[in-house]
């Protein structure tokens, strides 16, 4: 019996030390990313936040957490991506991308590139968003301008 416990114990810290270092990756790219990501589930509370997000909206990947995105209080009209949101949720876009006027955590007017993307699990079912945010150029728009959803 302690053999098999000792065995289970040595899979368990294999297991531990995979999931960890399968973590520090997925940390280590997502803090060198250029563009804001938010990971969500379906009901749309956020679990990922990384770093850019932090910088890009003045929220600490803490306050973020856990947090419905409608609730957040960023420069960002994340109402105005609902049609998006429901799209990407429903299963009837792989992928949206608009442009849209927003306010830094500075409060300076920048135009944003949103790009809305469903979380797909192994199994093919939609487990929630990613939502990546990043500079679209200095012109600021009143409006919502749709892009395509690929980029060339």
């Amino acid at each position: 019996t302690n053999e098999e416990l000792e065995a289970t114990n040595d899979e368990l810290r294999l297991r531990s030390a995979e999931h960890n270092q399968v973590n520090t990756v997925l940390e280590t790219i997502l803090t060198t990313l250029r563009m804001g990501v938010m990971v969500l589930d379906r009901d749309l509370r956020i679990q990922i936040w990384n770093r850019t997000s932090e910088e890009w909206w003045g929220l600490r990947e803490e306050e973020a957490q856990g947090q419905h995105l409608m609730n957040l209080d960023i420069g960002l009209s994340v109402t105005e991506l609902r049609a998006q949101i429901r799209a990407c949720l429903s299963g009837e876009s792989a992928g949206e991308e608009v442009v849209m006027a927003a306010n830094n955590r500075r409060g300076k007017a920048v135009r944003c590139r949103v790009t809305c993307a469903p979380l797909i699990n192994a199994k093919g079912k939609i487990d929630g968003l990613i939502l990546t945010t990043e500079d679209a150029g200095p012109e600021v728009v009143s409006d919502i301008e749709s892009l395509p959803a690929s980029r060339s």
